[in-house]
């Protein structure tokens, strides 16, 4: 349940709308760790579930990924085991009383990340064209 889990859920639901993006199949793109008074972990990873309407400039482009890039705050690591190309992941995202659990898992349910965290926020939802997939 992502929506339920980011605290800025407006920018998801003004591309998405009611239908929420599945967290499967996942491509693992960057992860970037902000040291200071708050530990902050910026993930960037791709998605091919599109929105049921594209935006028109979206349609225009012929676009067929969509990139997240989320940032977690108040971070506490607790699994890093990121050895090579991080394809067909899934997210979750569990609540906890004063925070939420991040996992990402690989196609074989290892668990490549994990962490706890006081807040997420998505930073950017941009929609391209992999031309990969052509």
């Amino acid at each position: 349940m992502l929506l339920l889990n980011i605290e800025n859920r407006d920018i998801i639901k003004g591309i998405y709308k009611e239908k929420e993006p599945r967290l499967e199949d996942l491509t693992l793109r960057e992860v970037s760790i902000i040291t200071g008074l708050d530990v902050r972990l910026i993930v960037k990873f791709d998605t091919r579930d599109l929105p049921e309407s594209l935006p028109i400039k979206w349609r225009v482009r012929n676009v067929n990924c969509v990139q997240f890039v989320v940032e977690c705050v108040d971070v506490k690591l607790k699994i890093v085991d990121i050895i090579d190309e991080c394809q067909h992941i899934k997210l979750e995202i569990h609540k906890e009383i004063d925070s939420k659990t991040v996992v990402f898992r690989d196609v074989f349910e290892k668990v490549v990340l994990a962490l706890e965290v006081k807040w997420i926020y998505v930073r950017s939802i941009v929609g391209y064209t992999d031309s990969y997939e052509l």
